[in-house]
């Protein structure tokens, strides 16, 4: 009988080390940045956020919706394309909508917005997350999302040479 516990958290605690592993912020960034671009980077953030755990659970599934959504430019079939999309925007307005004010959120939804096809029709709160972004950007203190924000706002091309200046 002893053994038969002894065994069963020696498995229990082994499980815990293989599955669920904490997965950081400036891990799961530098994976999303690559899977704009790699399909094999892309596949890799699905499993991140699929298999892994954040602090920010919100966060998490912002980041999982992203990745569902740049699969779709990976697949060959439209309709395929059209129901990754889909449903990684639903799981981004969702997790939006449950922590409206955070700040990486709202720079997924922007960075999606800017660089999703114009017949998808998703571009509707490019403007209002840009104001959010320049308003609270300077508030928070982790550089190398500031920095990935910064890049992002001036690459869109959305800035006014005032809002440019400013950041």
């Amino acid at each position: 009988m002893k053994v038969k516990i002894a065994f069963f958290f020696f498995l229990f605690f082994i499980s815990s080390f293989s599955f669920g592993l904490n997965i950081s912020k400036e891990e799961i960034r530098l994976v999303y940045i690559q899977a704009a671009s790699d399909e094999s980077a892309c596949k890799k953030l699905l499993r991140y956020c699929d298999e892994n755990k954040m602090s920010d659970k919100y966060l998490q599934s912002g980041y999982s919706a992203c990745a569902r959504m740049m699969m779709a430019k990976h697949l060959f079939n439209p309709l395929s394309k059209l129901s990754y999309f889909q449903e990684g925007k639903q799981l981004l307005e969702k997790a939006i909508e449950n922590a409206p004010e955070n700040i990486e959120l709202r720079f997924l939804r922007f960075s999606t917005q800017c660089h999703a096809p114009h017949f998808l029709n998703y571009h509707g709160k490019l403007v209002e997350d840009k104001i959010f972004l320049l308003k609270t950007l300077h508030f928070h203190q982790d550089k190398q999302l500031k920095k990935l924000i910064v890049q992002v706002l001036l690459e869109s091309n959305l800035l006014t040479p005032s809002e440019k200046s400013k950041i």
